[in-house]
This record gives structure tokens, C-alpha cells and sequence, in this order.
């Protein structure tokens, strides 16, 4: 479950004119930095991260949902019911982190080389993730998830990846290199999700 359904600080929705149109700014009462990292979709879900409380956030039908503590959470699916970010694992560093409509925390796959996990973006349907690990040396590796914490695929590069993934997560887009940046084309075919049914493309920028 989330930890809280409200935090000890008042939001107020304000909504102002501008130009054609209305303009709605959410601020906080207190003296504290909440960047908005993420919004689902159908604009019902915004997330986030809360610097002076230190928790991840999800903010939904004018509430505020503390997610974990020590978190970030970055995307939102499509109806918001389904967040990524990161947040601490129960032994050793913060982990990649997926939370469902509830609140329910599922820790994403980590691989004993990284140290720690990312997750940054999901699907608009909520199934599948990407993001990255961090490993020793300064290096990095590609990773998506599927929705029940399991890794889809790996791609270990030298600088930090960023990518796209499409509504259903069958196709992902992803940037691998240093000096010659790559440009990656990822699909599953039929066959269940594993290395071997994702068909690699690359595109040299």
C-alpha cells in the first residue's frame, strides 16, 4: 500500500486566464520544491518528487499520495493508475520501482553488476518500462521491464541512455554510444518477451 493517502502539506488549485485559455497551477502552502516529472495522458495524474519531504508523490484527483521515501517517480501510464521511478530496496541502493493503482510497490530487476536502477518511462498502457543501471567504471546499461518487475532486455553502453517506448510497449527507441551515438530500434515479436525476441536495429547518428 502507499504509505499515505495525504501529506501534511495544503495544496491549493488555482486556475488563471491565459489567452484563449485556463491555465490550473497546483501550489504547495509550505516552503517546499515539488518538481513535476511526469503527467499520464489523460492529464488526470501528475508525479513527481517532494525535495523537502523526501518522498516520491503521485497528485490525483486534487490529492497528493506519498509513493516511498527516498523515491523519485518519473512517468505515469496513461490513466495514472501506473507509476515508475525509483526508491530505495530493502538491502542496498535505490532500485527501480514500479507502483500500481493502490500504491503496491514492485521492485524492478536488478542485475548483481549494477548498483543501482532506474526506471524513467512506461508505457501508456502500463505494461511495459525502460531506464537504466548504473555499473562500476562510470558505465551504464539499457534495461526494459515488463509490468510484473521482470527484465525484458539489456544493453550495456558507456554513457547514459535515454529512450522512448510506444503505448502498448511493443516497439522501444533507445540512444546506445559515446563517441558514435546509435540509434536502437526494439520489437517483440510473438514469442514470449526474453533477449532473443526483441529484434535490434541500429542507426548510427
Amino acid at each position: 500500500m502507499a504509505l499515505s493517502s495525504a501529506m501534511p502539506i495544503h495544496w491549493v488549485i488555482q486556475t488563471m486566464s491565459r489567452g484563449h485559455g485556463l491555465q490550473a497551477v497546483v501550489k504547495c502552502s509550505r516552503k517546499s520544491l515539488v518538481p513535476i516529472l511526469g503527467i499520464s495522458a489523460d492529464g488526470s495524474t501528475i508525479v513527481g518528487h517532494d525535495y523537502a519531504n523526501r518522498f516520491a508523490i503521485r497528485v490525483r484527483n486534487n490529492e497528493v499520495e506519498r509513493l516511498a521515501a527516498n523515491g523519485r517517480a518519473y512517468s505515469a501510464s496513461e490513466d495514472g493508475s501506473t507509476v515508475v521511478g525509483t526508491s530505495p530496496a530493502p538491502v542496498g541502493n535505490p532500485q527501480a520501482s514500479l507502483w500500481d493503482f493502490s500504491g503496491t510497490r514492485t521492485l524492478l530487476h536488478q542485475r548483481t553488476q549494477e548498483f543501482n536502477t532506474e526506471g524513467r518511462v512506461i508505457s501508456r498502457d502500463g505494461s511495459t518500462a525502460i531506464g537504466f543501471g548504473r555499473r562500476a567504471g562510470g558505465r551504464f546499461s539499457f534495461a526494459i521491464w515488463n509490468r510484473d518487475g521482470s527484465r525484458r532486455f539489456t544493453q550495456d553502453t558507456d554513457t547514459l541512455p535515454s529512450g522512448a517506448v510506444s503505448q502498448d510497449g511493443s516497439i522501444v527507441y533507445t540512444t546506445l554510444g559515446s563517441s558514435t551515438q546509435t540509434l536502437h530500434r526494439y520489437t517483440a515479436n510473438e514469442r514470449p518477451c526474453g533477449p532473443r525476441s526483441l529484434i535490434s536495429r541500429g542507426l548510427r547518428l
